[in-house]
């Protein structure tokens, strides 16, 4: 016996044990077949098939029904309604106090109304009442900022259908506006509604058989102003007291389908609707609000808000007009919303809402546009929690099978959170880059999901304001996005053989797509076309500026234009012309208003902060039919440390805005506005005061501040002053709406935005602007 088999018989059984099992563990693997992996040809067919499947959906989203002719009168038809909304578009600009809306916008509504009236009559098993509201009053609202509103008899239509003889105890509200921002028709912001709540009324006047409960429509006439003629409605108005629940129309785009933000019901036969689009709604990064608010929060009522959302670039734009919005949209909002209705008078829980549990908060989706599913959120936790148990006790099932083991599970999921670091990390640095080179990149996703999201939140991020940077709220959501993609399938690369030919093809083909993007106009943020206008949005305002010291001598004067951009980028990518490039930001040193004593339209300065505004000085100022004039009545000292103001506002006025400034350490106790609470309104240095009116303008605007200094021993208010005011006034329609310079400056961005790109850079003249003449008079009582 050799001396090699002498070691080989004493090595130890475990080691011959091994060696036997490995051997084994070769002839099987010999004996097995080898799985065929994934090679170019396959992925090809992978990406062909998604994208076959992502056009699909493309188109399927895009469907619209087929529109109904004017002569089926017991059908929802887009033609008669487009009818409305051509005669009311047609008006041009329709802000609340202009003749276009008081008169003609009115006369057209009320005209429709008393014919229907004569066709209800004639039926006689139903009957229609018709109402013009004019409110006046004060509220609070808190919307990206805190702030009052102050409207003084503006117009409301209403409508009554319901069965013959005495009202019902219980109703519905259908509510659109009919007036606009200054400088745009408003066709699907918001005329196109109204034409749909008007063909509503028509087919429900030529029923034969009475209805279930009354149907109230509002056409308000301040959605613009901030929602005041909602609020004039349901806090004032005696119908309102029978309201069970409402259908609030709204629209932010020209057409495609609507999109429903609140809630959704299985009755509409074209449904849409989204959970996630309600969720970023309410979160209030939306530079957006409807009436649904006001309904909700004054009138305590439950309700759906529905909005047109395709398009969103000429939303608030001189764009926004009838020919834009798609046929068949009004069609399939239409039947949708007659549909809806039909329920909502039959609900049981109009005349029992207190069986409905309002606490109950649903997810909601459409597939595809075919049917919607819904379901409570404690539902969807339960399936959730049941998805994760089933998928840990399956893998605790084969790692006991000794199909896994612990090394194999740590590795798979390190794959997967590096993957998503990665990632993360490169959407950053992406952001980082865009940002440093000053280049937007435009990706196109064709899913459905990523079709809600683009189509209706880039225009959104257009007019966000010059603070939140939108690279990092798109970033996040086109990261998740991606990652529902990537992660289902990111596990193919583990069967697929070496695809260096792949690799190469992909990374030219990204490599093309960034040179086509930095070298053609594809890459250009902005652009102006008749069909299709992608436009920057900017705010211009003609002013003249008059500030007053505390004895009322003149401290200041100036005439200038005030120029707002709307976007994150804000003045930087102004085009070069002396209409719009000034001496840099307004100066706000001298002043304690945190509005820089300049004439803002809005409230909401954290979004548009002066530092990022521009002021042009002019050397002439607009003319104005009177001059504005604001006055001291009474200075009263209520105790040691409280004095009352009472000031008047005289002029001929139209849209007017107070800044309120406590200055000297004294601060906002009262007001003749409306009851104010430093608790729930919240503390600022300078509260703003917009103030409308409708059908009649006052005569002049008396009001009183009282104010409380927390010092014991106060600064006399006689010698120095407790409180810094400004008042601006703009002139949003009508014949003074512009001046000379104002005028040419329209002219000239209308003419050089059409003018094809001659140089670099000349895409900065793709602007749409809204502009009027202002004057601000500020002074220190």
């Amino acid at each position: 016996m050799s001396a090699s088999e002498l070691r080989r018989r004493q090595r130890p059984v475990e080691e011959i044990l091994a060696e036997a099992f490995d051997e084994s563990n070769h002839l099987i693997e010999l004996q097995k077949p080898k799985k065929k992996k994934l090679g170019f040809t396959e992925w090809v067919l992978i990406v062909i098939f998604v994208t076959v499947l992502y056009a699909a959906v493309v188109f399927q989203d895009s469907r619209l029904p087929s529109v109904v002719p004017d002569n089926q009168t017991t059908q929802f038809s887009e033609t008669r309604a487009r009818v409305l909304l051509s005669q009311l578009a047609a008006l041009g600009p329709r802000p609340s106090g202009s003749q276009s809306l008081e008169i003609h916008a009115y006369n057209y509504i009320t005209t429709k109304l008393e014919s229907l009236q004569k066709v209800v009559e004639e039926k006689g098993v139903n009957r229609l009442e018709m109402d013009v509201h004019r409110p006046t009053g004060c509220f609070h609202l808190k919307f990206l900022s805190s702030f009052t509103l102050c409207y003084h008899k503006i117009t409301n239509i209403l409508a009554r259908i319901g069965p013959k003889g005495e009202p019902t105890k219980h109703s519905i509200l259908l509510n659109c506006h009919f007036d606009t921002l200054p400088d745009t028709p408003g066709a699907t912001d918001d005329a196109v509604s109204c034409a749909i709540m008007m063909e509503v009324l028509e087919i429900l006047s030529n029923s034969e058989q009475p209805l279930e409960n009354d149907i109230i429509l509002l056409f308000n006439g301040a959605e613009e102003n901030f929602l005041q003629a909602s609020h004039g409605f349901i806090t004032q108005h005696p119908w309102r007291h029978t309201i069970r629940a409402f259908i609030n129309l709204e629209g932010t785009g020209s057409g495609g389908r609507e999109i429903l933000f609140q809630t959704y019901l299985d009755n509409a036969p074209h449904p849409h609707g989204n959970v996630i689009a309600q969720e970023i709604f309410q979160s209030g990064i939306i530079p957006s609000d409807t009436d649904f608010r006001i309904f909700r929060d004054y009138g305590r009522v439950s309700g759906l808000d529905i909005a047109y959302h395709r398009n969103g670039w000429v939303y608030h734009t001189e764009f926004d007009k009838p020919e834009l919005i798609n046929s068949g949209s009004i069609q399939r909002a239409g039947e949708n919303i007659l549909a809806v209705v039909r329920a909502l008078i039959r609900s049981p829980y109009l005349k029992q809402p207190a069986n409905f549990n309002e606490g109950n908060k649903w997810i909601f989706y459409d597939v595809v546009g075919f049917f919607t599913i819904y379901y409570e959120v404690s539902t969807g936790a339960f399936f959730n929690y049941a998805i994760v148990l089933a998928v840990i006790l399956l893998v605790g099932y084969r790692v006991w099978k000794r199909i896994y083991t612990f090394n194999e599970l740590v590795s798979t999921f390190g794959h997967h959170l590096l993957a998503f670091l990665a990632m993360a990390l490169t959407g950053v640095a992406l952001v980082a880059a865009v940002i440093s080179l000053d280049l937007i990149m435009l990706m196109a996703f064709v899913s459905y999901a990523v079709m809600l999201f683009f189509d209706f939140f880039v225009p959104v991020m257009g007019r966000m304001g010059n603070v939140i940077n939108p690279e990092f709220i798109m970033m996040p959501l086109s990261l998740l996005t991606a990652l529902t993609f990537v992660l289902f399938t990111n596990n193919l690369i583990y069967i697929s053989r070496k695809m260096n030919y792949l690799l190469k093809c992909s990374i030219a083909l990204f490599i093309l797509f960034v040179a086509i993007l930095a070298t053609t106009r594809l890459g250009v943020p902005f652009k102006w076309s008749e069909d299709s206008p992608r436009l920057r949005r900017t705010m211009i305002l003609h002013a003249k500026r008059s500030i007053y010291n505390f004895d009322g001598k003149l401290k200041h004067s100036d005439n200038g234009l005030f120029v707002q951009v709307f976007d994150y980028r804000g003045i930087k990518d102004l085009p070069d012309h002396t209409f719009l490039q000034g001496n840099g930001i307004p100066n706000c040193s001298g002043t304690n208003d945190e509005y820089c004593q300049l004439p803002y339209y809005t409230a909401i300065h954290e979004l548009f902060p002066p530092e990022k505004s521009l002021w042009v000085p002019l050397p002439t100022a607009p003319r104005f039919p009177g001059p504005l004039k604001v006055s001291l009545l009474e200075r009263q000292r209520v105790a040691g440390n409280l004095v009352n103001l009472t000031l008047v506002v005289k002029g001929d006025v139209d849209k007017m805005s107070f800044h309120v400034t406590p200055i000297n350490g004294y601060k906002l106790k009262d007001w003749s506005f409306a009851p104010f609470d430093e608790e729930t309104f919240g503390k600022r240095q300078t509260y703003f005061i917009f103030l409308t009116y409708g059908h009649e303008a006052p005569v002049d605007r008396t009001f009183w501040v009282l104010l409380e200094n927390e010092n014991p021993s106060p600064p006399d208010p006689e010698i120095s002053g407790s409180l810094e005011f400004a008042v601006a006034t703009h002139y949003a329609h009508g014949p003074h709406q512009n001046s000379e310079t104002l005028s040419q400056v329209r002219n000239m961005i209308n003419t050089r935005r059409q003018t094809p790109h001659v140089a670099v850079g000349y895409w900065k003249w793709a602007i749409t602007h809204i502009g009027s003449i202002s004057e601000l008079v500020a002074q220190i009582f």
